[in-house]
């Protein structure tokens, strides 16, 4: 591969493309005239600091250096743990058949929203069904850092309401409400659409059971007229859950930290607040203080084709491609950075792990 200095390369074409960097997946982003989205300006300002360089512990270091190093510390004879908070298609799929441990980093709301659906189910939709018929929509939870333009999606055809703040007691209340008759009575279709709630673990649990219980007795029969009431929630994980349901039948386990007892591969993104990994594959560099080794990636949808399913978990979107008329478009000649991509980086290791002695 040849690197280039212009990393506005893929940006020849005025064609929009399928943003990579948040759930709602937009398919309106034009790199050369981005929308106003705090994600999209945080990741571009990364990836136009290309190119980005390898690290171990505080040294730049050849990528091959870096990558001879993360072999030497997969091969330590201690189980290795996949952690990420979220994949693509392609990436999904490279960490499955890797055969390391997968754990994810997600937040309380969306954690309590799986172990829900797993003990009592859920009535979901698409986002575009929501938009279409809804006639009422409430949100619970901050989606202002994750998910930044989903009222904009959304759009105005029906009444969008925010319950604030979004804890237990204001989802009990906003439950016992509705099976009094007092609120959303009348509304034939309701949406409730699910963010970050704040608050602690057990009472997000809670908070997040009531919450579905309350969604499925409102598509009770027995109304007057036909009702129907849907949660939504967008998770970055929908593509690993689903690759990994596929495969294995069961859902992710949450991540925790286990350094002494396994070897780390964070994927993507870190927090504050995040606890150290062995290895970091992709992104930006997290330093020192959060990966001992770097190893830099292409990104998905920038400089490489992939796929993604949508964080509401019904419709696969390309990346790296966009669509008029059915038929595909490629976006131009991406941006060739010489470095590989979080799937190859797991292949790589995964190999790497499977043939030296341990």
């Amino acid at each position: 591969m040849k690197i280039t200095d212009d990393p506005d390369a893929v940006t020849d074409s005025a064609q929009p493309i399928v943003c990579p960097f948040c759930p709602l997946h937009c398919d309106d982003v034009r790199i050369n005239d981005p929308p106003d989205c705090s994600i999209l300006r945080n990741k571009m300002g990364h990836w136009k600091s290309l190119p980005l360089v390898a690290r171990i512990g505080r040294e730049a270091v050849t990528i091959k250096k870096a990558q001879q190093d993360a072999v030497i510390r997969i091969a330590n004879g201690k189980p290795v743990t996949l952690v990420t908070r979220g994949a693509t298609l392609g990436q999904a799929k490279s960490m499955v058949r890797s055969g390391f441990e997968i754990a994810v980093q997600t937040s309380l709301s969306l954690a309590a929203t799986a172990n829900a659906l797993i003990r009592c189910g859920t009535s979901t939709a698409t986002l575009a069904d929501v938009k279409q018929h809804a006639d009422h929509v409430i949100i619970l939870g901050d989606i202002n850092q994750t998910i930044p333009r989903l009222l904009e999606k959304l759009g105005t055809a029906s009444p969008i309401h925010c319950i604030d703040p979004p804890n237990a007691a204001t989802v009990a209340e906003l439950a016992a409400s509705i099976r009094q008759g007092n609120v959303l009575a009348e509304q034939k279709y309701v949406a409730f659409l699910l963010g970050d709630l704040g608050v602690d673990a057990n009472e997000t649990s809670h908070a997040i059971e009531l919450l579905h219980q309350t969604v499925l007795w409102m598509n009770r029969p027995g109304h007057d007229f036909i009702r129907r009431a849907v949660l939504v929630a967008l998770d970055p994980l929908a593509s690993l859950r689903c690759v990994h349901a596929w495969t294995y039948g069961n859902d992710l386990q949450i991540a925790e930290d286990s350094r002494g007892n396994a070897t780390t591969i964070r994927v993507g993104t870190t927090i504050h607040g995040d606890f150290p990994a062995h290895i970091h594959v992709g992104d930006a560099d997290p330093g020192p203080n959060l990966a001992e080794i770097f190893l830099p990636a292409s990104t998905a949808g920038i400089h490489h084709v992939d796929a993604v399913i949508r964080g509401d978990g019904t419709v696969t979107l390309p990346l790296g491609t966009t669509a008029r008329n059915s038929e595909p478009i490629e976006m131009g000649e991406p941006i060739e950075t010489g470095l590989p991509s979080i799937a190859e980086w797991i292949e790589t290791l995964s190999k790497a792990r499977n043939t030296l002695p341990i």
